[in-house]
């Protein structure tokens, strides 16, 4: 969980969405997370989950802001754990459209 915090909030935060990025971070409970935009269609919003998601399962290298000065737990990161998941999440979200984002009553 904590490493897709910190690869999705920098990649969102280097979208180009960037304007509109308010905040990306798990839940409390840490099942899931929240992301809020300001001012983006839903198409570009779940375009860009989407691109993520997939990203963070390709993504190779250091993960940004693991320093212990920058991250108070900066051990805990686990890309290779992060990728699984990203992978799984991806197959969900592929196919996504606007109706996704509806909830039934």
């Amino acid at each position: 969980i904590h490493t897709i915090e910190h690869l999705f909030a920098t990649m969102a935060r280097n979208s180009g969405l960037k304007d509109h990025v308010i905040y990306f971070g798990p839940m409390g409970c840490r099942t899931g997370f929240y992301f809020l935009l300001r001012s983006a269609p839903h198409e570009q919003a779940i375009a860009l989950i989407q691109e993520i998601i997939k990203g963070i399962a390709e993504y190779e290298g250091d993960i940004p802001g693991t320093a212990a000065a920058e991250c108070g737990n900066y051990l805990e990161h686990n890309l290779s754990l992060a990728k699984e998941y990203a992978k799984g999440y991806y197959e969900v979200i592929r196919a996504w459209e606007p109706e996704n984002l509806k909830y039934q009553a």
